[in-house]
């Protein structure tokens, strides 16, 4: 695929994305479903051992019986915490399936079944496993790298203004060091789902074409992350426009009031605390909700535009290797 600047790229993306909105929505409709009842379905559990059980025996009497509580507790939100961890592994296989999705589109071949994108993710569930546990180990040294060498300073006595300055600086190298590698490896979910390696390998080749081009992917990542946001604020003025907010909310208000104060006063026992995260529950529960379908259905048009940006730069290293 011939090199195109970063701007065709989007625009490109942006068509083919709308163009194809259903077939990528169909893709994330299980994992979007999923979260939702998996979640509901702790709320729920956690509302009627509330309001069924808790409510109507004395706290030493609870104390007293804290361990069956608590398996109680497990027996009944197990299938709800099942539930989510199965919708995040299909969210996970679904990043890798709109990539396959988006290969086909881009081409404009037919589209094969949904099922065999998913089913050709899952032929190498391994070898994906292996590479989200790697790169959540990196992310990890990056966010707990600075923090424990802070810890190791002030052990040594390090004198409070020091200290504070240190913390500072050391959150700032955090901040800038997991940008850093999340940048070099933007493009390791291409490089898993078109090509074979280790673990290790698909980083290393992601690596291999960003330092080649760094300066383009850092404006290309600006240039989508501003894109995406644009978009997904139109959605959600679109719904708040049409009252969807206003109506899920009211729904809150009206109908499941009672419920919501009885999970928050599972968790919370300062009065105060709890009218007022009551008041604002509602809200922001909405707003979650709405943010999330949003990101969710909004990482297709990701893979379309980092699939693109990878065919273009991974032609150019190929091309430098057949020529050595």
């Amino acid at each position: 695929m011939q090199n195109k600047g970063i701007f065709s790229i989007i625009f490109k993306s942006i068509k083919l994305y709308f163009k194809n909105i259903f077939p990528f929505s169909r893709i994330m409709l299980f994992p979007i479903i999923g979260h939702i009842i998996g979640i509901s379905w702790i709320f729920c559990g956690c509302y009627y051992i509330e309001t069924g059980y808790l409510s109507h025996f004395p706290q030493q009497t609870l104390i007293r019986f804290m361990p069956l509580l608590i398996l109680g507790l497990l027996l009944v939100l197990a299938p709800g915490f099942l539930l989510f961890m199965k919708a995040f592994w299909e969210l996970l296989i679904a990043i890798i399936s709109t990539i396959l999705l988006s290969e086909d589109v881009i081409k404009g071949t037919k589209l094969k079944k949904l099922q065999e994108y998913s089913s050709a993710v899952k032929l190498k569930s391994k070898e994906y496993i292996y590479l989200l546990l790697l790169v959540s180990v990196l992310w990890l040294i990056c966010l707990l790298g600075p923090a424990i060498l802070f810890g190791s300073l002030t052990l040594v006595g390090l004198p409070i203004p020091f200290a504070i300055f240190g913390l500072v600086f050391l959150s700032f190298i955090s901040f800038i060091s997991l940008g850093i590698i999340s940048i070099f490896i933007s493009l390791s979910n291409q490089v898993f789902a078109f090509e074979k390696y280790s673990s290790f390998g698909y980083l290393k080749k992601s690596w291999q074409i960003v330092n080649n081009n760094f300066g383009k992917i850092c404006g290309f990542i600006i240039l989508f992350s501003i894109i995406s946001i644009l978009i997904s604020s139109s959605f959600s003025y679109l719904l708040s426009f049409l009252g969807v907010n206003s109506f899920l909310v009211k729904i809150l208000n009206n109908g499941v009031q009672y419920y919501i104060k009885s999970i928050i006063n599972f968790f919370v026992v300062d009065k105060v605390i709890l009218s007022q995260i009551t008041l604002e529950a509602p809200k922001s529960i909405v707003a979650l909700i709405i943010n999330f379908v949003m990101g969710t259905l909004l990482l297709p048009f990701g893979s379309v535009c980092f699939t693109l940006l990878y065919q273009s730069f991974n032609s150019k290293v190929s091309g430098k290797k057949k020529k050595k």
